[in-house]
């Protein structure tokens, strides 16, 4: 039974990097937009980009694509963390600030599967809906599209 609950953590956490991964592309696209329209109405760097266009979630401060991102960065990352990082999430780098994030979500310290269900239910506002993370992504992308082609005055349809 323990096998097949950390498979199912493993299956959840395998979607949220593949939402990071467009994710990612997306912030790559956007800062060459940046880079090349020289437009200050554009963001150029990563944080700012995860808060353009994107979703609050009613459960915390934090987006959905910046749920999405910590979670993938947990599901990675979480291994190398430091035993009391729930306690000690501080800093400014990009992994304290995915501790910090982590434990807006609730996450704890050892439970693989249940915080990438507490992600997913964060996300999908109690449902465990893995399909929630392709649409929440694919409408920040849509929205951002839809900003910037208005903002740089370009047609796209």
């Amino acid at each position: 039974m323990e096998m097949l609950d950390d498979s199912i953590g493993v299956a959840i956490g395998s979607a949220f990097v593949l939402g990071q991964a467009a994710i990612e592309q997306s912030i790559s696209i956007v800062q060459q937009i940046h880079k090349l329209s020289h437009s200050p109405a554009i963001p150029g760097k990563k944080p700012e980009i995860l808060k353009t266009e994107a979703q609050p979630s009613p459960n915390n401060e934090l987006s959905t694509i910046v749920i999405i991102d910590t979670a993938a960065n947990y599901f990675k990352h979480h291994h190398g963390w430091p035993e009391d990082w729930h306690a000690t999430a501080s800093g400014t780098g990009l992994q304290a600030q995915t501790m910090k994030n982590a434990k807006l979500l609730g996450m704890s310290r050892l439970d693989l599967t249940r915080n990438m269900h507490q992600a997913l239910c964060t996300l999908a506002l109690g449902t465990h809906e893995v399909f929630t993370i392709t649409m929440a992504v694919h409408g920040w992308r849509e929205k951002m599209a839809a900003k910037f082609s208005a903002t740089l005055e370009i047609d796209i349809e």
